[in-house]
C-alpha cells in the first residue's frame, strides 16, 4: 500500500510539474488533429497503443513553429529561452523532456512473424532510451490526456446497454427501425464481399491485383484504418506456371457460365435472389414484431381448473364412501361378536325384563 502511494504521487507530482512547464499543452497539440501524424499498432503483451516516429517528430516541429509557438507559450517560455527548437539537439532535448514525464516511451519494431517489412510497422516492443530524430525510431504515446471524453463515452455506453437489456419493452416502430437498419448493413456489407472478390478473380486471370478495400480483413488494424485505401492496384510477375494456371482458370469459368446459361437465365438468379431477401425479411418482422406468448402446454384455461375441482370432488366422495363402509363393517363384527353371543350390555338388558316380570303380578295373572 505504501508502494502505491509514493507511485501515485510521484506521477502526480510529475503531471503537476508538466502542466506548469507546458508539456501537457505540447501533448495536447502532438495528438491532436493539427498534430503529428500517428499510427496505431499491437505492443507486444499488451494493447494496441497509438506511436510515431522520430523523423515525423523532427519534421512537424520544423514545419509547425508558428503553431508550436501560439499552442504552448509557456513551454517556449520556460523550456527554450534561446530560441525555437529547430536543430536536432533542440530537438532532442524536447523529446527527452516527453520521455523524462512519462509521456511517451521508446520502442523497436518486431517483424519476426511478418515476412514483409514495413514502413509503419504492425507490432511494436517498448524499450528503454533517449530521444532520437531518427527515421528508425518510434515512440509510443503514453499520455492518455483529459479523461472527460472517456467518461461521457463510458455513460453513453451503460445507457445503451441498459437500452438493449430493454428490448421487449421497445415499441413496434424501434424494433422495425432496428431489424431494417440491421438487414440492410448485412446486405451491403455481403454485396461488398461478393463484388471485391469477383473484381479479383477477373483481374487475377489477366496478370493483376486488384482488391476493393484491400485491408478490410484485418484484424491488426482499426476500423477507420481498415477502411483505407479505398482500392489497390498492382500488376502481377508471375512465370509461365501461373500463366497457364490463369488460362486453365479462364476457359473453366467461361464453360461453366456457358453451361449454366443454357438451363437458366439471368432473371431466374436475380428473382431467386429477390425471394430469399424477401423471406429474411419476413422471418425477422415475424421474430421482432410478435409479442411473445407462452406456449399453450404452460397454460392453464377456465375448463382446466374447472375440471380439477371436479376430480377433487370425486375423490373426496369417493373417501367419504369408503369410511362409511369401513363404519358399517366395524359394527357388524361388533354386533355378531365371533358366533352369535350376546355383548355384555345385552345380556344386562335381558335380566332387568326377566326381573319386572316376576315383580308385576298383575302382568302374571294376565298370563
Amino acid at each position: 500500500m505504501a508502494s502505491k502511494a509514493a507511485k501515485l504521487k510521484k506521477e502526480q507530482e510529475k503531471v503537476a510539474e508538466a502542466r506548469d512547464t507546458g508539456m501537457s499543452a505540447l501533448l495536447g497539440l502532438l495528438t491532436g488533429k493539427q498534430g503529428i501524424r500517428k499510427k496505431e499498432a499491437s505492443e507486444v503483451g499488451k494493447k494496441k497503443v497509438n506511436y510515431f516516429r522520430g523523423k515525423d517528430f523532427a519534421a512537424f516541429f520544423r514545419d509547425n513553429e508558428k503553431l508550436v509557438t501560439k499552442k504552448c507559450p509557456k513551454l517556449m517560455a520556460t523550456g527554450f529561452k534561446d530560441g525555437y527548437p529547430e536543430d536536432e539537439a533542440g530537438l532532442d532535448k524536447l523529446g527527452n523532456l516527453l520521455l523524462h514525464f512519462d509521456f511517451v516511451q521508446c520502442a523497436n519494431r518486431d517483424d519476426t512473424n511478418f515476412s514483409e517489412i514495413k514502413k509503419w510497422p504492425d507490432r511494436l516492443v517498448a524499450c528503454t532510451g533517449s530521444f532520437d530524430v531518427d527515421s528508425q525510431s518510434y515512440y509510443i504515446v503514453r499520455w492518455e490526456g483529459s479523461k472527460t471524453m472517456q467518461h461521457i463515452m463510458m455513460t453513453f455506453l451503460l445507457i445503451f446497454v441498459l437500452i438493449c437489456f430493454m428490448w421487449q419493452a421497445w415499441p413496434i416502430w424501434a424494433k422495425v427501425g432496428v431489424w431494417y437498419c440491421t438487414f440492410a448493413f448485412c446486405a451491403f456489407f455481403f454485396v461488398v464481399l461478393v463484388v471485391r472478390l469477383v473484381a479479383y478473380v477477373l483481374f487475377w486471370c489477366v496478370g493483376c491485383e486488384f482488391w476493393i478495400l484491400p485491408n478490410l480483413d484485418d484484424a491488426d488494424l482499426g476500423l477507420l484504418d481498415s477502411l483505407k485505401p479505398l482500392w489497390s492496384f498492382e500488376r502481377r510477375r508471375d512465370g509461365y506456371f501461373m500463366l497457364v494456371m490463369r488460362l486453365v482458370a479462364m476457359g473453366i469459368a467461361g464453360a461453366s457460365s456457358w453451361q449454366i446459361a443454357q438451363t437458366y437465365t439471368f432473371n431466374d438468379g436475380a428473382e431467386v435472389i429477390s425471394n430469399m431477401l424477401l423471406d429474411i425479411n419476413d422471418w425477422g418482422m415475424d421474430r421482432f414484431t410478435t409479442v411473445p406468448q407462452l406456449e399453450a402446454s404452460n397454460t392453464l384455461s377456465i375448463e382446466h381448473f374447472e375440471k380439477m375441482l371436479e376430480e377433487d370432488e370425486e375423490e373426496e366422495q369417493k373417501e367419504k364412501a369408503a369410511q362409511k363402509e369401513k363404519a358399517e363393517d366395524e359394527a357388524e363384527e361388533a354386533s355378531t361378536d365371533g358366533g352369535g353371543h350376546y355383548t355384555d350390555v345385552e345380556e344386562e338388558e335381558a335380566e332387568e325384563s326377566q326381573e319386572g316380570e316376576f315383580e308385576d303380578p298383575d302382568a302374571q295373572e294376565e298370563l
